[in-house]
This record gives structure tokens, sequence and C-alpha cells, in this order.
């Protein structure tokens, strides 16, 4: 069974949907990260 405080899967869906359209209303935010660059590939002979 699934944790005692675990809301089930459509509880869960239901608070995605409200999400999705509270974010198109404009009333929730989303922040955002920028990953950094990953570093270039080098081969066993460059190392």
């Amino acid at each position: 069974m699934g944790q005692p405080n675990t809301p089930s899967v459509f509880e869960q869906i239901k608070a995605g949907l409200q999400d999705s359209v509270a974010y198109s209303k404009g009333t929730l935010s989303l922040k955002t990260t920028e990953l950094p660059v990953p570093p270039p590939a080098i081969t066993p002979e460059e190392v």
C-alpha cells in the first residue's frame, strides 16, 4: 500500500490540473533554473 499521508493518484492529478489552470491565468509563476554548459568531450589520449 502507499504511505498514510500520500494523496491518491486522483488527488495528485487534480492538484496538477489546478496548478496548470492557475499558471495559465497568470496567478502562479514557476521558477526556472539555468544549467551550466557541460564540459567538452575528451578522449583518453587527451587525459
